[in-house]
């Protein structure tokens, strides 16, 4: 069988030697496209669609299923990363910065949009640096950093004639108006209104309910209940047509908030209720929590301590399992006073502790001070006139503490006005300056153009008046020769 073999081989090769030039040319190229067509592609090492994974994050983002964000926006990252596709790193670190946000983790959402300027700045679109910057502002202000986030949104508005997209626009504007809304409502409110009516113009009925919203928020902090309620009802409807459940909880607490205000209190419950059941559907923990939360607070000022207790027991639970501090902090001050009220004293104290020592860990002054005053009140109530005085001395130096706080606070907001002001008055006379140096430019232009005119008139007009004196003298020579 071998010498078969061998005699095959040979008898090939001789063919192979002795077969023209031009066939075996043909049979070259013949093998390396049979070769060639047999092997496997070999793709680039992307996960499926990128651009389409980036959508499915924004998607995620804001129905706020963060375990699924954060799986998703490693895969992108990974994938993006690896094939130096910087739009969707870019747009990736960028949602992840927003969903921060929305955790409530504003360090997080700073750490991410931080990076995702930074990339944007050397590979990214004007559109990218300005979702950086709007999340970069959001990360800010959730710090109480007004300065900062100020300038981040001020940087955002250069961008908007590069972009020439109504909708990130109209981001700008929105999210300007929630950086200054707690110290310039006037023009937080002239800001919202601005994105309002781009929202309304590119018919994104999503993003008009969220600022109307916005808008009946600060009407709500202002006092003026009635024009925040008829904006959250506008609201309402426009997230009943888009079937946006998520925002529509979110729009029955803050009518539930603004009704109590009013002193309807069955209709501040049943809203309540109906944001509780759409969250319970959603899964959404977190805002359960919350929704718990002024449920538990509106029975308790209602009366209906054993209520208050049931729902501020629930959410206290689920939010040692979330390990949500915000939630145990407050929910346990909630059942310090239910459980004062309903005159069980002996768990008292040490849910006044837990949340006192949650609030001076997250720096929460009002939070302390509360802990503080329902202590002196719990014992004095049980004669403890000593302790109640110690604590009615703490009372007094966190009362000072965050009054100084507040003062800081609305000195930092005034001083972040004054620097805005300041600005903007700088720019307008820096604009003024350039139009009066273009107008002086095209008038010297137009002194040019006449001083030019006039002196080749005058040189026409000496040419002539040469010509003729010469003409002239011509004339009075010839006269003289023949006289």
């Amino acid at each position: 069988m071998a010498v078969i073999i061998q005699l095959s081989v040979k008898g090939l090769f001789k063919g192979f030697v002795s077969m023209p030039v031009k066939y075996m040319v043909r049979l070259f190229f013949l093998l390396l496209i049979l070769s060639c067509s047999g092997r496997d592609e070999q793709p680039d090492d992307f996960s499926g669609d990128i651009t389409g994974q980036n959508e499915e994050l924004e998607d995620l983002v804001q129905s706020l299923a963060f375990e699924k964000v954060d799986s998703l926006a490693y895969q992108i990252i990974t994938t993006a990363e690896k094939n130096n596709n910087f739009d969707a790193l870019i747009t990736a670190k960028t949602q992840l910065a927003s969903s921060y946000i929305d955790r409530g983790n504003p360090e997080k959402a700073l750490e991410y949009s931080e990076k995702a300027l930074q990339i944007a700045d050397e590979h990214g679109t004007p559109k990218q640096q300005a979702r950086a910057l709007i999340q970069q502002a959001n990360g800010y202000h959730r710090m109480n950093h007004s300065v900062e986030a100020l300038a981040s949104i001020e940087e955002a508005k250069t961008y908007i004639s590069d972009i020439i997209d109504p909708e990130v626009e109209a981001i700008i504007y929105a999210t300007h108006a929630s950086v200054i809304s707690s110290y310039n409502p006037v023009d937080a409110l002239k800001h919202n209104f601005e994105a309002l009516q781009l929202f309304q113009q590119s018919e994104n009925k999503a993003n008009e309910a969220i600022t109307r919203n916005n808008i009946g928020l600060i009407y709500h902090d202002q006092g003026d209940h009635e024009e925040a309620l008829e904006e959250f009802e506008r609201a309402l409807l426009l997230n009943q047509e888009a079937g946006d459940d998520v925002q529509l909880a979110i729009i029955y607490n803050n009518i539930a908030n603004t009704k109590k205000a009013m002193g309807h209190i069955d209709e501040s419950v049943e809203s309540l209720l109906n944001a509780i059941s759409l969250n319970e559907n959603l899964g959404r923990r977190t805002s359960l929590i919350r929704n718990y939360y002024n449920l538990a607070e509106t029975y308790r000022e209602m009366g209906e301590h054993d209520l208050a207790y049931a729902y501020y027991s629930e959410a206290y639970e689920m939010s040692h399992e979330l390990n949500f501090a915000p939630g145990v902090m407050y929910h346990s001050s909630g059942l310090a006073k239910t459980l004062y009220s309903l005159g069980h004293y002996d768990d008292v104290m040490r849910y006044i502790e837990e949340s006192r020592q949650l609030a001076e860990e997250m720096e929460n002054l009002p939070m302390i001070l509360r802990g503080w005053d329902l202590q002196a009140t719990l014992m004095a109530g049980l004669g403890e006139y000593q302790d109640a005085l110690q604590a009615e001395q703490q009372v007094r130096v966190y009362s000072d503490s965050a009054n100084q706080q507040r003062r800081d606070r609305e000195f930092e907001e005034v001083r972040a006005t004054y620097d805005f002001d300041l600005a903007m008055a700088e720019n307008e006379l820096l604009r003024q300056e350039l139009e009066y140096q273009e107008r002086l430019s095209r008038n010297q232009q137009w002194v040019l153009i006449l001083l030019a005119a006039g002196v080749f008139t005058t040189a026409g007009f000496l040419v002539v008046l040469y010509r003729n004196q010469k003409k002239l003298h011509g004339a009075y020579f010839d006269l003289e020769q023949k006289n």
